[in-house]
């Protein structure tokens, strides 16, 4: 079933490769989400929809590669849904970066979604901008019935062996758990967006007293 699946997926990546315009169309940013609830428009939003819908994403793109089609406007924005999993992830966004479709030499990529945060720093709808990618997928994890008794957790960073192991080294040379971002970027962006006011109504007040010792 896997090589059936797999000769599908090259199939269809052929099949839109060939039918590839001559000259690439130039993306100027490139929006990537993970998940969506259903259709990309018209229903419960997700993370796509309403990218798609109030940035006027109308050209639909086939992408068979992917988790959804590609969704782009006349201003050059183009936004592709990867699906949940940094499996799927890999998969769309290496797919997206051979695609002969799209000239993506000077795009700009916003990486955006929705995330935990502490009660008594945010809530929900908060809005956070990171210095830092941290990848915690690549990591051991004990089954806690087998932990030692003084472990709060079983899950240990890859190189290490005890949970929080500190010096952050990478046993393996430059392992690729953190990357720092643009710091410049970063701060144009927070300098543009850090006065806009978020709401933060009384049910959301309500909702962050449900977490043991949120603040009001």
């Amino acid at each position: 079933m896997r090589l059936f699946s797999a000769f599908v997926l090259l199939a269809a990546s052929v099949c839109a490769f060939a039918q590839a315009p001559q000259k690439p169309i130039e993306v100027k940013v490139v929006v990537v989400n993970m998940f969506e609830i259903g259709a990309d428009t018209g229903d419960a939003p997700g993370e796509y929809q309403y990218w798609v819908e109030r940035e006027h994403l109308d050209t639909v793109m086939p992408f068979p590669e992917g988790y959804h089609d590609l969704r782009m406007n006349k201003d050059g924005v183009l936004a592709v849904l990867t699906g949940v999993g940094t499996a799927r992830a890999a998969a769309t966004m290496m797919a997206l970066g051979r695609d002969p479709r799209f000239d993506l030499t000077h795009a700009y990529f916003v990486v955006v979604g929705i995330a935990g945060i502490d009660p008594a720093m945010g809530s929900l709808g908060s809005a956070v901008w990171a210095d830092y990618i941290v990848d915690g997928d690549l990591a051991h994890e004990i089954d806690a019935r087998e932990i030692p008794k003084d472990w709060k957790t079983g899950y240990v960073p890859l190189g290490k062996s005890t949970p929080y192991e500190q010096p952050r080294k990478a046993r393996f040379g430059d392992d690729g758990n953190v990357y720092r971002l643009n710091p410049a970027l970063v701060d144009w962006a927070f300098q543009l967006t850090k006065d806009i006011k978020l709401d933060d109504t009384a049910a959301i007040r309500q909702r962050r007293q449900q977490f043991d010792g949120a603040a009001a």
